[in-house]
């Protein structure tokens, strides 16, 4: 049995990941594929609760100019509410959801007031005419009743392109306000500023004569909410998948609730891969049944149709995704193999012929796309057979160029097993199958007449137990709804007609 410093060697060597190489062709696959996204309806009144919430705003009402009609004819102008209010609650029943504001300020302006009335009078027994003048500037009223608050009922209105919200009520819940006001300067009669105020202070209570203006305002509030939400929840997205020669994007195009309100987003995947060998071409996928893949769990979930996993893997292969060169001194496991003469001795002994710090090359490649057929889920644990006929060839670098020295192959079959766990997507490799076949190049045996002992049955047997006893382990998803909502991967779900990732908060 080798030892544990030789399995780290040949473990290192197995372990470089096979994504980048080689000359592109030019030619260009697009993969396209439906997806249904399913925002479980906690987190979906999050967002609604989060947007509504923060409706938390420094109102500037204008108010209609009025006339008082007692004792004089008075005109009132250029009036003004300044409001703040906060919201203080929020409350969802099914389509609609109630907010209660609180205002703990209010402050009306009044620019000028003006009277001028002609009045006839008898005063013992004349008949006497009297104009009435009068007028007065910079008039406030502030808000002294710390208790105002206003209830609002808005309904949810889901559209294809949008999700909206229509202010349905605003109900004031007391009305008995008390104000302080204060007139900078008048020109009137004695007694006139006395019942000015008491008008101006009996109109201001009139709540009916102004709530319409309140209530657009807040619709126009509303409104730029809704069309943010709407604009964030429909905006694509890049996908990174590690992945430099390739874009993938995510395209919502539709809006939807179903019969338990969560929010359903449905759209379509993009994948550019414009350096194919293959010949240029589109790789369509869609759901097979209308339900979008949803199966109608509960809860936050991404679905795909299965076939776009054989679409994915037949593009990155075709893309040069699946390729790469390696330098034996850049790999600890192939680096700690140069430097140790006695492994070579035993494994490889024409290494021994060479530096210690010789940088041989290895170029890695599928000889076709990797294969995934019978895939189950049980538990959250993704199951399947894979399949991958891979080749690489090793180059030996000889006085400034590269010698070509031994050919590889091998047909790698395995059962693999994805599973979610806290620190990443954790794959297995049980039961792999794999037979290492090598060739040593014509012209390096004529050259260089080696010692061509090589123990391929041996190095491949290891690298069958290292590939069966380690996770390999790469990054956990995450999907950024709204920047105070991040969900994480918790978990896969695989049936007939979709392949889901199921999300946590």
């Amino acid at each position: 049995m080798f030892s544990a410093t030789l399995q780290k060697i040949l473990l290192c060597a197995l372990a470089v990941n096979l994504f980048t190489f080689a000359e592109r062709a030019g030619a260009q696959i697009e993969v396209q594929s439906e997806f249904s996204f399913q925002l479980g309806n906690q987190e979906y009144e999050q967002i609604l609760t989060s947007g509504l919430g923060e409706i938390n705003e420094s109102w500037e009402i204008p108010v209609p100019d009025f006339t008082i009609g007692q004792p004089y004819a008075t005109s009132v102008k250029g009036i003004k509410a300044l409001v703040k209010s906060q919201v203080n609650g929020v409350s969802h029943h099914g389509p609609e959801v109630g907010l209660r504001l609180e205002i703990p300020e209010m402050n009306f302006q009044i620019d000028r007031v003006e009277t001028s009335q002609l009045i006839e009078q008898v005063i013992n027994g004349v008949r006497v005419r009297v104009h009435i003048q009068g007028s007065c500037e910079g008039i406030s009223a502030k808000l002294i009743d710390d208790k105002v608050q206003a209830d609002l009922r808005l309904s949810r209105v889901i559209q294809p392109s949008k999700l909206h919200w229509n202010l349905e009520d605003l109900f004031i819940t007391n009305q008995n306000w008390r104000f302080e006001l204060s007139i900078a300067r008048c020109h009137a009669p004695q007694g006139y500023e006395a019942i000015l105020k008491d008008e101006i202070q009996r109109y201001l209570e009139q709540t009916a004569l102004w709530q319409g203006t309140v209530q657009g305002l807040i619709q126009e509030k509303v409104d730029q909410w809704s069309a943010q939400v709407s604009s964030q929840l429909l905006m694509a997205a890049p996908i990174d998948l590690g992945f430099t020669n390739f874009k993938m994007i995510m395209v919502p195009e539709s809006l939807d609730e179903n019969a338990r309100r969560d929010l359903i987003i449905r759209g379509h995947i993009h994948g550019h891969f414009p350096n194919s060998r293959a010949p240029a071409q589109v790789l369509k996928v869609e759901f097979d049944q209308g339900d979008g893949g949803l199966d109608g769990s509960e809860g936050t979930a991404l679905a795909v149709p299965p076939r776009l996993i054989a679409n994915l893997l037949g593009a990155f292969s075709a893309n040069g995704e699946l390729y790469r060169t390696i330098r034996f001194q850049e790999v600890e496991g192939l680096r700690d193999l140069m430097r140790s003469r006695w492994y070579q001795f035993f494994l490889w002994p024409d290494l021994m012929n060479y530096s210690k710090k010789t940088n041989f090359a290895l170029q890695i490649f599928g000889r076709q796309a990797p294969h995934v057929s019978e895939v189950s889920s049980l538990d959250g644990v993704l199951r399947g057979t894979f399949y991958w006929p891979m080749s690489a060839k090793m180059f030996l670098p000889w006085k400034g160029n590269f010698v070509s020295y031994m050919d590889f192959q091998t047909d790698f079959r395995a059962l693999p097993e994805m599973e979610v766990k806290s620190d990443g997507i954790h794959v297995r490799f049980p039961h792999p199958s794999m037979t290492l076949e090598y060739q040593w190049d014509q012209n390096y045996l004529s050259q260089f007449y080696p010692w061509t002992h090589f123990a391929h049955k041996s190095i491949g047997s290891r690298i069958k137990d290292v590939v069966e006893e380690v996770d390999w382990i790469l990054p956990l998803p995450q999907l950024k709804v709204k920047e105070k909502l991040v969900l994480k991967a918790k978990r896969f779900h695989y049936n007939a007609s979709s392949l889901q990732i199921i999300f946590q908060k």
